[in-house]
């Protein structure tokens, strides 16, 4: 019945991206779904599709291997030399962002929460900057 659901949904959401194409929509901003798979399927058949999708997903595993042993290096670096990390605090602005808590709209008791906090008062959403 699930499966059924989802199908119907996945019809419907087509159906109305395709009226909406062919009705109100600008053709420059959205396409037909009917247009988008005519191009796929003649992408799909061709060699310079698969050679520039080849080229992406190189670059793409290039950049992520570069970052993630960029990453390592710097956190190497940072952990041996705490004074270096401590001359490039003011410029990792990751660090500072704000988390919130959302421990209370968990569905286990107070107790048994990691994180509590620190004013209990304010909203559990409400960012201080």
């Amino acid at each position: 019945m699930i499966r059924l659901l989802q199908i119907a949904v996945f019809v419907a959401f087509g159906l109305l991206w395709e009226i909406a194409s062919r009705t109100f929509a600008d053709p420059f901003y959205i396409s037909s779904p009917v247009r988008v798979a005519q191009v796929l399927t003649t992408d799909l058949q061709n060699a310079g599709f698969w050679r520039d999708l080849g080229i992406t997903f190189r670059e793409l595993l290039l950049g992520y291997v570069f970052g993630a042993a960029g990453g390592i290096a710097t956190a190497v670096v940072f952990g041996r030399w705490p004074r270096v990390a401590q001359v490039f605090d003011p410029f990792l602005a990751a660090r500072d962002f704000k988390r919130v808590d959302l421990s209370r709209y968990k569905r286990v008791p107070s107790d048994r929460c990691r994180t509590r906090s620190r004013r209990s008062s304010a909203s559990p959403l409400r960012h201080t900057y």
